[in-house]
């Protein structure tokens, strides 16, 4: 339960697991259960999975689902947001630890990735977190709203091309294409 604390920071985090699984998505399911399964020869492969699609469609529960998983068995899975994150890395007082632990945990869980305002020094902090991670060799889930066009898009700046780039080579999804897609009505509307 220390660890579990440690890399959930306690409260909701830690009680999305696959035992709280409606089955409203079986196959996503099936294939984060897989993915956590066969941890160990994921994390020797440094493949991790991106989780797209819209607000509300269990992206988070289900890599949630992955790090209780992986914390049951003792394996460290830090989950967290993209804004705090963000805010570590640039205090000074604070970025070495945080960047210390990116490099380090067997499983970094970047939850709503994409929805982070842009400026200047945020996409610098997020390129040296990718590139961080990328370089660990160690696994990565992302979740995010965003497309799977908007990761190819001619529009991106080089900075996003550099960091989207790195994101696919990371992430791979059930077809091997860095991605899972999660679609449909909300779950927590469809639980009112």
């Amino acid at each position: 339960e220390e660890l579990r604390r440690h890399c959930l920071g306690g409260g909701l985090y830690a009680k999305l697991n696959f035992s709280a699984d409606d089955g409203h998505r079986a196959d996503i399911s099936e294939i984060c259960r897989r993915y956590a399964e066969e941890f160990a020869e994921n994390r020797a492969r440094g493949r991790g999975l991106m989780l797209m699609g819209p607000v509300g469609t269990g992206k988070t529960f289900y890599a949630c689902c992955i790090a209780n998983a992986l914390i049951d068995r003792g394996i460290r899975a830090w989950v967290t947001t993209m804004q705090p994150l963000l805010r570590a890395c640039g205090d000074f007082s604070r970025d070495e630890q945080t960047f210390q632990r990116i490099m380090t945990e067997d499983m970094l869980v970047l939850d709503d990735f994409g929805t982070t305002r842009l400026t200047e020094r945020n996409l610098e902090l997020l390129f040296e977190i990718i590139d961080t991670r990328y370089r660990s060799g160690l696994p990565l889930i992302v979740t995010t709203n965003l497309a799977p066009a908007d990761l190819r898009s001619d529009r991106n700046s080089i900075e996003l091309v550099r960091i989207y780039d790195r994101l696919l080579a990371m992430c791979v999804g059930a077809d091997e294409s860095g991605k899972i897609v999660l679609d449909g009505q909300s779950m927590r509307r469809r639980a009112v």
